[in-house]
């Protein structure tokens, strides 16, 4: 390319565990190094007083949908098609299965495929294995229809290849 590109972050997921800790430091790194590209942080309403992130090339938008709902796949669908960006990194396989644009996509982990829920006790046998099968599905859109897989882990790698016939 060789004009500026929109590029939005889905940031949802900042300040939330080891994907939270993932995303702030990789957004670090990049806007270290990238001061030309346009960039917009998708972030929770309730994380916006606890970021510091100063790049004048950044611009957070309000993005209170949770991930793996039904309002992920409808208003935060709609937000993104109204932002009309170049490019959207999902931080997390969970993202609208109907966006239309391009996208990457991080997968830390294969755990899904090989271990039970650690909360699947807590929740009604058919309800478990609906929304498992349901992850599955999303995992797997996100996995074959992103542009870039970005992984953390050789094994992970290795996996998606094996998995869904990934190029490397």
């Amino acid at each position: 390319y060789n004009r500026i590109m929109k590029i939005v972050i889905d940031g949802r997921w900042i300040k939330q565990t080891g994907i939270g800790r993932y995303l702030e430091e990789s957004l670090h790194g990049v806007l270290a190094r990238d001061s030309e590209n346009h960039y917009i942080l998708l972030i929770r309403p309730v994380d916006r007083e606890r970021l510091t992130y100063d790049a004048p090339n950044l611009e957070y938008i309000d993005a209170p949908e949770p991930w793996f709902t039904f309002r992920e796949q409808t208003t935060f669908l709609w937000r993104l098609v109204k932002l009309r960006p170049d490019l959207v990194h999902f931080t997390n396989f969970s993202f609208p299965i109907l966006y239309p644009g391009k996208f990457v996509v991080t997968l830390y982990d294969l755990t899904l495929f090989e271990f039970k829920n650690v909360n699947s006790g807590k929740m009604l046998p058919a309800y478990y294995h609906l929304k498992d099968a349901v992850m599955k599905v999303v995992f797997r859109m996100a996995s074959k229809r992103s542009k870039l897989v970005f992984t953390l882990t050789e094994y992970v790698k290795g996996g998606l290849m094996k998995r869904y016939k990934l190029p490397a």
